[in-house]
């Protein structure tokens, strides 16, 4: 892994919040029902992203620690998470003059974080047009902001002022209780392309998709396992209909376009379920996935997805 030269432990935790949501094709926004709800964070973040995303980390810990991302391994990472209650981040296409933007929440040491980037010379302070200063690193393309039990990182002004993001509809009850939830505004062409760089003979009708990631219900007899849930929006019933019937038949052309051990393999068994129809969209629920087959799909889409 890379070494880089850093203001100890708060450009390290910097590193670490970017590092950790460029891992899904995605990857906006779920703690948990007693905590802030996922709407709140993701208010700071501003529009125009691909993706939106948000993650309790407390309780999605047992896959965070399994992440192979970026820094996401070894030295102090255990502790940095530890400071971090959640996050919201959003990642931007090419061209649109940012490329993520990271909220975070936890217990943040403010004057020490100071002084760590006072004494580098890395790091630059400068003012915002929207009030208030802000660290950046041109050489790591980097600005952060830490102030009371709140970070923000971005590779622009991460303090700038924008207009408020709205989730979609039906995204508070999706994302409520879940570990990890989210959307893709622009999903047919993201999934599509995944699919075509795969080899995969199929195209998506989906305007939107939301997802999210939840314990597996206690009933269900998946103790300690956790369920995947797409909710894919279509621009009318016709479609849906259709998506579903194609839905259907996806397990087969995927089992014969992915090579054995791809990761990729276990995402058929999120087609053994009928989809749930409701008006122009359907659910999607994968069965009972233990941590380790979660995190080694994260891993594949990050090598993949690269914002």
């Amino acid at each position: 892994m890379t070494h880089f030269c850093c203001p100890g432990p708060v450009f390290r935790r910097a590193f670490l919040l970017v590092c950790l949501f460029p891992f899904f094709v995605s990857c906006a926004s779920a703690p948990g029902a007693k905590d802030q709800a996922p709407e709140k964070d993701l208010l700071f973040l501003p529009p125009g992203a691909s993706v939106y995303m948000h993650i309790d980390v407390a309780r999605a810990r047992p896959i965070l620690d399994l992440l192979s991302i970026g820094a996401l391994r070894g030295g102090d990472i255990p502790e940095i998470l530890d400071r971090t209650d959640s996050a919201a981040a959003a990642l931007y296409p090419e061209g649109s003059g940012r490329r993520f933007f990271v909220a975070a929440r936890g217990k943040y040491p403010r004057f020490r974080s100071g002084l760590s980037f006072a004494f580098s010379s890395l790091w630059k302070k400068r003012r915002s047009p929207a009030g208030g200063s802000y660290w950046y690193s041109t050489g790591h393309k980097m600005g952060v902001s830490i102030g009371a039990g709140r970070a923000f990182l971005s590779d622009q002004d991460p303090l700038a002022v924008s207009p408020e993001i709205q989730s979609p509809g039906g995204f508070g009850a999706l994302s409520r209780g879940a570990l990890l939830a989210g959307w893709l505004p622009g999903a047919a062409s993201q999934i599509n392309t995944f699919f075509a760089a795969r080899n995969i003979p199929l195209q998506i009708p989906a305007e939107q998709v939301l997802f999210s990631i939840h314990p597996s219900p206690p009933e269900d007899g998946e103790g300690g396992k956790y369920e995947l849930t797409l909710y894919l929006e279509t621009p009318s019933e016709s479609h849906a209909q259709g998506l579903a019937a194609i839905i259907s038949m996806m397990r087969f052309f995927m089992a014969d376009a992915l090579e054995p051990g791809d990761p990729l393999k276990a995402l058929t068994d999120l087609f053994t379920r009928p989809p749930l129809r409701a008006g122009t969209n359907l659910i999607l629920r994968s069965p009972g996935w233990d941590e380790r087959e979660i995190a080694l799909l994260f891993n594949m889409f990050a090598l993949y997805f690269r914002y």
